[in-house]
């Protein structure tokens, strides 16, 4: 594990068994937590078993919480170390004299980088690859695939009843529900709340992008009782419909299982999406 800043912006990196020089796949993982909550460390056992099993790095980005920053300041984080690693900006003088950093962006293809992320990190992930359809790298291909584990999409509070999981009972749980739920993202939203809700913006709630086309091979992690499922089933639809590759896995349990999730089964579907769709390789 090598921790770092990239813009001012903590991130670590957490190497596979492979070596680097064999993978050269990089998946930057963005963390959920509402907007508000969690960090990287919380989540570095989680992103050590993802590197193992799927043999690439991954990549964490702690970015700036909720209420002490509101929307955009996620986003311009995430964004921030996402441009930095697709033009392989030059390292910090200050990380000059790690050589195993070195090694990680010597070997890294910027053709070959996923990104993916849970709950309000899967937003921001979304989000991410949206902004990067709509205003493309120069001289790179950008993000190939993203993999959004119950991903949070539709702003709550522009309607509470919009989908069947935010009101089946069933869907309910102590991590989240549409009411707390609903101030995670009033608190993303900070002051800016009823300028996002009379004017939609698809990187705050990506639900709201007119269109999908353009956007990557999708791989979707859903729990079924989970009051996010209803809208991932609907998003990714709308992926299908525009001809986008998809994958859905759907496990029969409640948000936020992800992290303590012990199979190995979601990790190898992730491993094989990503060989599937990677654009360096023959199919």
């Amino acid at each position: 594990v090598i921790k770092f800043n990239i813009k001012n912006t903590p991130v670590r990196i957490v190497l596979p068994e492979k070596t680097l020089k064999e993978t050269k796949k990089l998946l930057i993982y963005i963390h959920g937590g509402g907007w508000v909550f969690n960090n990287v460390d919380i989540y570095e056992a989680f992103l050590k078993k993802m590197a193992r099993e799927t043999d690439m790095a991954i990549l964490g980005i702690d970015y700036r919480k909720a209420p002490e920053h509101p929307y955009p300041a996620a986003f311009d984080d995430c964004l921030k170390v996402v441009n930095f690693l697709l033009h392989k900006e030059a390292l910090p003088k200050s990380l000059e004299n790690q050589p195993a950093l070195q090694k990680v962006f010597k070997f890294i293809d910027t053709n070959q980088m996923i990104i993916g992320g849970d709950s309000a990190g899967g937003n921001l992930a979304s989000a991410i690859t949206t902004y990067l359809r709509d205003n493309p790298p120069k001289h790179d291909k950008g993000i190939y695939a993203q993999f959004l584990i119950y991903p949070a999409l539709h702003y709550i509070t522009r309607n509470i009843t919009a989908f069947p999981s935010y009101v089946n009972p069933g869907s309910s749980c102590y991590f989240v529900d549409q009411y707390n739920g609903q101030d995670m993202w009033n608190a993303y939203a900070g002051p800016n709340q009823k300028k996002l809700l009379a004017h939609p913006d698809p990187y705050f709630e990506p639900w709201m992008v007119k269109s999908v086309k353009g956007l990557p091979p999708t791989l979707m992690l859903l729990a079924t009782f989970d009051p996010l499922a209803s809208e991932g089933r609907e998003y990714l639809q709308r992926l299908k419909d525009a001809s986008i590759p998809t994958k859905l896995i759907e496990k029969p349990t409640y948000h936020g299982f992800a992290r303590n999730y012990k199979g190995q089964d979601i990790n190898r579907a992730l491993q094989q999406f990503c060989q599937e769709h990677d654009p360096t390789t023959k199919h």
